[in-house]
Parts: structure tokens; sequence; C-alpha cells
């Protein structure tokens, strides 16, 4: 990803982060990984998946789901 880029909410276009945040992408789990974001609500219950402790990320201004943030992930296989 060579050419700067603003992440946006799907639903109603809030801007949530750009490329300036951008560390990485994980194809295999379809994410990715930034520095950081705005506008976006914390969930303030955590969810485990595997051995994955998570809360979920929601737009801040039209409360759709946009995301995780990880807390403990699990290590990755070789």
């Amino acid at each position: 990803m060579n050419s700067p880029f603003v992440m946006m909410c799907s639903k109603c276009r809030q801007v949530v982060s750009d490329s300036n945040q951008f560390l990485s992408a994980v194809p295999e789990l379809d994410a990715l990984v930034l520095d950081a974001v705005v506008g976006v609500r914390i969930s303030e219950q955590t969810a485990l998946e595997g051995a994955a402790v998570f809360s979920k990320l929601s737009c801040s201004s039209c409360k759709a789901e946009l995301g995780r943030i990880y807390q403990a992930a699990p290590a990755m296989q070789s």
C-alpha cells in the first residue's frame, strides 16, 4: 500500500484512521493492524475466542461494528 488512504465506517462514512496509522495487513485473518483510530467506541466487555481476548470496536457516530482490539492473541503457528 504505497498511496495514502483513509479508512471510514462503511455505514456512515465517519473517518476512523488513515495510512499514517497502518502497520500491516493479515490476509489470513482478513484484518488490518492499525497503530491508532479515532471516532470509535471500545466495548467495556471482553470476549474470548480460542486463546484470544478482545473487545469490539464500533463507530462512535452510527454504532456500526468495525472490528476488534485484542488484549491477548494466540501465538502464531509456524
